[in-house]
């Protein structure tokens, strides 16, 4: 994503959100520390040609394929640890299988998981810090409630995994325990998407 369509994003969601400065700071905050990886994943083949409207019903019904596998690992685990009760109407999983399902009748291709997208769920599946695993929630779902309002519009189909009733709430929630000290982890997460989406380039 191009930085000042970035910045504008950001001053954007400052003023709806309504934030303080003190919420502001630690958002800030966390994402300086992991801004160098979500910069790197900006610039990959893949969401470059999401972001012109150039990727076709097969390649993005191969990346849903792969998402779809995270999510459901990702959720699976946070909802065993009780993670995902705060945040309810958060879960992503079944709007992407929706998003799957529409394409499938329109694409006569199949697509397996990558290996970078089970390691990445093998990882998800031994982690049993909460949280570690709110470190990943908060990459993959508030990167739903942020870039992915852009990305419903440029994507094939309907675009479910992007919608939800609950945008500001949720955002204002998970802001709550977004603070510094998923940075680490945080980056991990990114490590593991950029893979992803490397092989998708």
């Amino acid at each position: 994503m191009d930085r000042q369509v970035r910045q504008e994003f950001h001053k954007l969601f400052y003023v709806s959100a309504n934030l303080t400065p003190t919420t502001k700071f630690y958002y800030m905050t966390l994402r300086e520390l992991t801004q160098a990886k979500h910069d790197i994943a900006d610039k990959l083949p893949f969401l470059n040609d999401v972001f012109e409207k150039k990727v076709t019903k097969e390649r993005y019904l191969n990346y849903l394929v792969q998402m779809e596998s995270v999510y459901r690992t990702l959720e699976r685990k946070a909802n065993e640890y009780g993670i995902l009760k705060n945040f309810p109407g958060i879960e992503r999983t079944n709007r992407i299988e929706e998003d799957m399902l529409e394409l499938t009748e329109e694409v006569s291709a199949s697509f397996s998981l990558f290996e970078e997208t089970k390691v990445y769920c093998d990882y998800l599946n031994n982690l049993s810090d909460p949280k570690k695993i709110m470190a990943h929630v908060y990459v993959r779902h508030m990167g739903d409630l942020f870039g992915g309002q852009t990305l419903k519009n440029r994507v094939p189909g309907l675009a479910r995994w992007f919608q939800f009733d609950n945008t500001r709430e949720l955002i204002m929630k998970i802001r709550t325990v977004a603070t510094p000290d998923l940075a680490d982890e945080a980056n991990v997460a990114f490590d593991y998407s950029i893979n992803i989406l490397r092989k998708l380039s």
